[in-house]
Order: C-alpha cells, then sequence, then structure tokens
C-alpha cells in the first residue's frame, strides 16, 4: 500500500493489491469527509444481486479509471469542494498510461483462419496481433531463436509467438497438433521461473515423455507438501489434488497454498473447469499468476455456457478485459448513455450472447399438457461474440492451410458392405411381424 506522511491531507493512490482508487486520509475529520463525499455518490440497485451497490465502488475500479481518466480530476476537484487538500500520486498518471497501453495490446485481435464458401481466408491479417505490433513480434521470435527451440512447426512457432504478447490466451488446436509443446514453448519464452501445469492424472505421463524429448530436467509432479518447497521450472499437478488438504492436519488444500506461487500457470484440458461449482473449478479460479494459458482441443466457443468459467480464470471477473464475471456488478445504461442501474456479469453475459431453444419435447396425457425437457443455448451475436473472443482465442484445424503441410490427414477408404442375416435372425424378425404387427 502506498503511504503518505502524517498532515499531508488526503491522498488518492492506486493501491497493488486491488483495482481500485484508494483515498487515504491523514485523521479522523477526514476520514468522515472521505466516507460522506463516497456515500454521496449514491446507489444503484442491482438487478442481478438484489441489493444495493454503492456507485464509488464501481466508479473508481480499474475497469473505468482505465476506460475514463478523467475520474480522477473529477475527484480531486470534488474532494477540494468539501474542505479537503488532495495530492495526487504522480505515479497514478504513469500507471494509467502504461496500463492503457497494456489493455490495448491485450484486446487486440489474433489472425485467425476460417473457410468461407470453400475457401479459406484469414480475418484480422491487417489488424491482427502480428501487425499491428510487428516490432514486438520479431523480438521474441529472436528471443526464440536464442533459447533454441527450433522443435516447432511453423504454425505452432508463429501462435506461441503471438501468444506470449499477450498475458492470457486460450489455445484451441485440434487433436493432434501439438498442444504439449505450444505449452512448454510459450512457458519458456515468458522466461518465468516456476511453471504450473494443471492436467488429468492419465495425461502427467504424456508431459514427462515430452520434457524427456526436449531434453528438459527441471520437472516435477506434486504429490505432496514436501515438493512445494523445492518447486522446479515445470510443476505438474493433477487436476484432483487441487482440492485435497497439503497433509492429515490441516485443512488448508494445495491450491490455496499455490495460490500465488508460479508465474505462469497452464491448465490443459480446460473445458475440465467449465463447471462453475465443482471442485476443480473452483480450486483452478483459486490460483492467481501472472501469466495463464488455457488449452483445449474440445470445441467450446459455439456454446457459450461452457466458456464462462475459462473467461473468468483467465481474464478476470469484471475487469477490463473481461466485463462478465460471478461476483462484480455491471453498470447498465438507457438509450440516452446515463445510468439506470447494475446488474451481474452472468446476467448480462446471458442477454447479450445467449438465445435459449427448447428440444425433444415431452408430453404427459395430451399434447395440450407438455413439458420441455431440454434446453440448448446457442450464440444469440455471432459478430459481437467473435468481438468479444478474438483476442483471446487461437484455433487451429488441420486442413488449415499453415498446417496441412505440416500435418498430414490420410485420405480415408470407403467401402459397402452387405452382410445377409442368418436363418435364426431371420426367424427371430419373421416371429415378430407375424406376432405383433398392427393392421392399419
Amino acid at each position: 500500500m502506498l503511504v503518505h506522511e502524517k498532515g499531508q491531507g488526503v491522498k488518492v493512490s492506486l493501491s497493488p493489491d486491488s483495482s481500485s482508487i484508494t483515498i487515504k486520509p491523514s485523521n479522523l475529520l477526514e476520514s468522515l469527509k472521505v466516507q460522506q463525499y463516497l456515500d454521496g455518490m449514491g446507489q444503484q440497485w442491482n438487478d442481478g444481486l438484489k441489493m444495493y451497490t454503492k456507485e464509488s465502488d464501481v466508479r473508481l475500479r480499474r475497469k473505468h479509471l482505465l476506460k475514463n481518466p478523467q475520474v480522477i480530476g473529477t475527484l480531486h476537484n470534488d474532494l477540494v469542494a468539501v474542505n479537503l487538500s488532495p495530492t495526487i500520486d504522480p505515479q497514478v498518471n504513469n500507471w494509467l498510461t502504461k496500463k492503457q497501453s497494456w489493455a490495448a495490446r491485450q484486446l487486440t485481435p489474433f489472425e485467425q483462419y476460417i473457410k468461407q464458401d470453400g475457401e479459406w481466408v484469414c480475418l484480422n491479417e491487417d489488424g491482427g496481433i502480428r501487425s499491428m505490433y510487428p516490432e514486438l513480434y520479431k523480438a521474441r521470435e529472436k528471443q526464440l531463436e536464442r533459447l533454441g527451440i527450433d522443435w516447432l512447426w511453423d504454425f505452432q512457432k508463429d501462435d506461441v509467438i503471438r501468444m506470449s504478447l499477450k498475458n492470457t490466451n486460450l489455445l484451441c488446436w485440434s487433436m493432434g497438433l501439438g498442444k504439449t509443446r505450444g505449452i512448454v514453448a510459450l512457458a519458456l519464452l515468458y522466461g518465468t521461473k516456476h511453471n504450473l501445469i494443471i492436467v488429468e492424472p492419465k495425461l502427467k505421463e504424456e508431459f514427462i515423455k515430452e520434457f524427456r524429448q526436449l531434453n528438459i530436467t527441471e520437472y516435477q509432479i506434486i504429490e505432496s507438501e514436501k515438493d512445494l518447497m523445492h518447486l522446479k521450472k515445470f510443476n505438474l499437478i493433477a487436476y484432483n489434488k487441487l482440492w485435497k488438504p497439503l497433509n492429515e492436519h490441516t485443512k488448508k488444500t494445495f491450491a490455496k497454498a499455490m495460490r500465488r506461487r508460479f508465474q505462469f500457470i497452464a491448465v490443459d484440458e480446460a473445458h475440465k473447469i467449465k463447471a462453475k461449482d465443482s471442485e476443480q473449478a473452483k480450486a483452478v479460479r483459486m490460483l492467481k499468476a501472472r501469466y495463464k494459458l488455457l488449452s483445449t482441443g474440445t470445441p467450446i466457443a459455439n456454446y457459450p455456457r461452457n466458456i464462462f468459467s475459462l473467461l473468468v480464470f483467465g481474464w478476470g471477473d469484471g475487469t477490463e478485459l473481461n466485463p462478465y464475471g460471478y461476483h462484480n456488478p455491471i453498470e447498465q445504461t438507457n438509450d440516452r448513455g446515463y445510468t439506470s442501474g447494475y446488474t451481474t456479469g452472468t446476467r448480462q453475459f446471458k442477454e447479450d450472447f445467449i438465445s435459449i431453444e427448447w428440444v425433444t419435447p415431452q408430453f404427459e396425457q395430451t399434447l395440450d399438457k407438455g413439458m420441455k425437457a431440454r434446453e440448448m443455448p446457442k450464440i444469440k451475436n455471432k459478430e459481437k461474440w467473435w468481438r468479444m473472443m478474438s483476442p483471446k482465442i487461437i484455433r487451429r484445424q488441420r486442413e488449415e492451410p499453415e498446417v496441412a503441410r505440416f500435418v498430414a490427414i490420410p485420405k480415408p477408404e470407403i467401402s459397402t458392405e452387405l452382410i445377409s442375416m442368418d436363418p435364426n435372425q431371420v426367424a427371430h424378425y419373421k416371429h415378430w411381424l407375424d406376432d405383433f404387427c398392427i393392421l392399419v
């Protein structure tokens, strides 16, 4: 926390452990005046949480400060108006400038191949991360060469470099395209000291096999509390270990003990944390790191509910990179741009992206007493969905031109075989047809 000398008046600063402005009075009278000022900003009804939300708690959060930095000047003038003598930490403006530049890069879309009318086209080719930051891209490419990472295919190399320009990524290569090597290469390119890879228990040996092939010796599997005392460059842990107690004498889990121990966290088979209240999802979301990677070969982008938990872990809960979340409120505005209230991130996400279609109606006795049995959430606004996802996801398919050169797909052999029924099968069907057929 930033501290100021006693008697200096009210100081406006940014707390390193928070995402909001911190107003620090020097005495009790100033504290009361500051509280009176914050309360004076009013409250709005949170339609999702069914409770009132203090407007100051929303206005002074990092997400709003980066979008409207003039709030700090307004805050300064308002404090002067209530007979306070505020001073603003000079690092606040520097922090805002750097953070705005950082956020702009994080929200720059990835180049993405899609198939249209039978032809492969590249979306965001001119406005993607590679073309918008060419110097940084070349610097990371040279860094990759200095590290001696020559065991990547061209498309893998390109994707790893592009991902290294961001703090969090969702890697959705199709099965068999080398996600394991992509995870290892990205960790090496980030240059972090301690890396955590969360895997399914049955896939631990796959990573160990890859480490041996790449001549990486500094790795371990976390099995006990003792392993946390001697972290390696690469540390593997199984999903089902995260919510287990460290030992028989405590209720503290591995996830809580490792909360801020790693600079890079890779979640393999990340679709395993799609359920909000599952033990493994809650344990993973407890972990904190500067860099994160969510890797999955399972198509989840077109099933919006399944990705919400991944977005919260990777890009935060109600942040400048992910406005949606489980806890922080979202400001709602009317047609004239004025605040009309607040709602939850989950409700706003549903309103923005999801339309519900019902399938498989099951009726009771009559057709007018039907009961819908299953709902199918589908994407409501594809353009808006893609704008939200394109800075976060790298999707690769085997049929893409850049991939097909390296991954050969054998052509399937299709043949038709007719199998005649034996006499016992014929007699069986004849029995049922003769004895139980209904004449119409």
